[in-house]
């Protein structure tokens, strides 16, 4: 397990506890919960069983704790790890990093771009938050990627050629989320609501208007062949 987060994170990773839930179901249809705490020995092995603390809940809520950018607010995921995320930083940076596999989702373009704005397939790919920022790089692969990962344009409107996103006016408030998960897809939603107005950068091989044209409203698969590489890779990403 440990040398799989090293692969996937690119930094090291030592075991320092576990916990261990118990449940007991009982003849009314309702359980019982007990979580019993192993400290973790040099060589990796559990010592020193025990319950679970006041004090040490205390600091699993504190590790799990994601603050605002104003720093007035927090929340937990209800899954404690979302499968889809890849890397949070807690400190000033505030960064959190996650992926996502492609999908058919309704995209929104300015009449100006001449497309009609409807149903479209997209290709996997890479989010980064921090603070207020909003980046997005492409993903080759339909599958978690891992620290070698190479990193490929967002082939969208409005997204630079460093995978910072213009929202414009998107008003970019995370108030109402409450859970990691819910975080996650208000940042998606801020992207995909908005409307697709003007190109950043040479997003995609060939002519980016045609290429959404010839996509949306007609069931057609993204094709990966048009996608522009850059010259990072997700370890590259997530250090910079």
């Amino acid at each position: 397990m440990v040398e799989k987060l090293v692969e996937q994170l690119g930094k090291p990773f030592m075991p320092i506890s576990a916990l261990l839930i118990y449940r007991q179901h009982n003849n009314q249809g309702k359980s019982n919960c007990f979580v019993e705490h192993y400290d973790i020995d040099l060589n990796g092995h559990p010592i020193n069983a025990h319950p679970l603390t006041v004090h040490e809940s205390s600091q699993l809520i504190k590790a799990l704790h994601i603050a605002d950018s104003d720093g007035k607010k927090g929340f937990l995921s209800n899954t404690i790890i979302p499968e889809n995320l890849l890397y949070m930083d807690n400190g000033q940076q505030d960064s959190i990093i996650w992926y996502t596999r492609k999908m058919a989702i309704p995209l929104f373009f300015t009449d100006s771009l001449s497309i009609q704005s409807g149903i479209s397939s997209v290709p996997a790919l890479l989010w980064k938050v921090r603070g207020k920022k909003l980046s997005l790089f492409a993903l080759s692969a339909d599958k978690r990627p891992n620290v070698h990962s190479k990193l490929f344009k967002a082939p969208f409107f409005n997204v630079s050629d460093d995978g910072t996103v213009c929202l414009g006016t998107v008003n970019t408030g995370t108030k109402h989320t409450k859970t990691l998960e819910e975080y996650i897809a208000c940042w998606q939603d801020f992207f995909f609501n908005s409307r697709f107005s003007h190109l950043l950068c040479s997003s995609v091989k060939g002519n980016c208007v045609q290429l959404w044209k010839s996509l949306v409203g007609t069931g057609k698969p993204f094709p990966k062949k048009v996608l522009e590489p850059t010259q990072l890779s997700l370890h590259e990403f997530i250090n910079r």
